[in-house]
């Protein structure tokens, strides 16, 4: 959630490194980061600072994929739900890693992971939290018309 303001600053220091930037559905995200409470990011605790920090987001973004589009890579939550091994297997060809269907089976990966999804990470990719949220758009009705990314 607050990585991405460092990319410029990382690829000073590391001009070949590769950024992965995941893009799920706004309404989705935004719900989600608000539904989570992350306690120590005090920007999460409103839906107003939200989509707020989610339009730095998106503004920032639209601006280094425009100047490193050869270290960004985006890839959509959606399209890797619908097709991991097409999705996952065009993300390894830009980290020019050789592909092995294998990665996709992650039940036996004993690494630790230390994000409010590390219960997510071990299970198998699934289509459950696509449009999870549905019945709670109306709370973004009212900021619809301020940014164009939530229409």
């Amino acid at each position: 959630l607050n990585n991405f303001p460092f990319v410029s600053l990382i690829l000073k220091s590391f001009p070949n490194a590769k950024f992965i930037n995941c893009k799920r559905d706004s309404k989705e995200n935004a719900l989600a980061i608000y539904n989570i409470l992350f306690d120590t990011i005090p920007w999460t605790h409103t839906m107003e600072n939200i989509v707020n920090y989610m339009d730095e987001y998106y503004k920032t973004m639209d601006k280094l994929n425009k100047k490193f589009s050869s270290n960004i890579y985006n890839i959509y939550h959606q399209d890797l739900v619908e097709n991991p091994q097409n999705e996952v297997s065009k993300l390894f060809k830009f980290l020019k890693i050789k592909y092995d269907p294998e990665f996709l089976n992650n039940k036996n990966n004993s690494l630790q992971v230390f994000t409010a999804s590390n219960w997510q990470v071990r299970e198998k990719i699934s289509s459950k939290f696509l449009k999870k949220y549905t019945k709670d758009y109306y709370m973004l009705n009212k900021f619809s018309g301020s940014y164009s990314w939530l229409k």
